[in-house]
């Protein structure tokens, strides 16, 4: 068993042991807790194929909060999280080891442990100086949540400009 960093993880997890070999998925069977398996199931069903590798998913309270392990090592994933924010973020980091090859999607076997290094992770956009649509800040939410983050900090004005047109009081948009 080789210990490493050398995984395309972002945040880097607090230990990974990678085994040698991958896991090929043709499909997926999703088991466990139904809102994590919904979330995944939409996420992987583009991915399609024939025999189905089974996932389950499970949540069991011991250890930190938002902690997981994920497992790649038997025939088969196993996601268990610390409590549902755990579980969901194992997920995300399945989704960043699943890759193409010749032969269809595979990852890596792996035993992976992971918790929050600190407790708040925020990300902020601004859109009171940069404008961004609605399906924008959608995109970025989405993001921030793949990459971890548990706090969103919005910009919604500030001295450079006013985003919401209000009819009683039209030089909020004017100047």
């Amino acid at each position: 068993m080789v210990f490493t960093d050398s995984l395309p993880l972002v945040p880097l997890p607090a230990r990974v042991a990678v085994e040698d070999g991958t896991l090929r998925i043709p499909s997926v069977r999703i088991e466990g807790h139904p809102a994590t398996a919904a979330l995944l199931r939409r996420e992987l069903a583009p991915k399609g194929g024939e025999d189905a590798v089974g996932i389950v998913l499970s949540i069991e309270g011991d250890g930190p909060a938002e902690g997981y392990v994920l497992d790649t090592s038997g025939p088969g994933i196993r996601i268990t999280g610390r409590d549902a924010a755990g579980l969901y973020y194992g997920t995300r980091t399945l989704l960043q080891l699943l890759h193409r090859t010749d032969d269809g999607w595979s990852v890596p076997r792996v035993l992976i442990e992971d918790a929050p290094r600190f407790a708040y992770r925020g990300v902020m956009l601004d859109v009171a100086r940069h404008f961004f649509d609605v399906d924008d800040v959608k995109a970025f939410i989405d993001r921030a949540a793949d990459l971890k983050f548990n706090h969103l900090h919005l910009h919604l004005t500030d001295d450079q400009g006013w985003r919401i047109q209000i009819d009683s009081w039209p030089l909020l948009t004017e100047r």
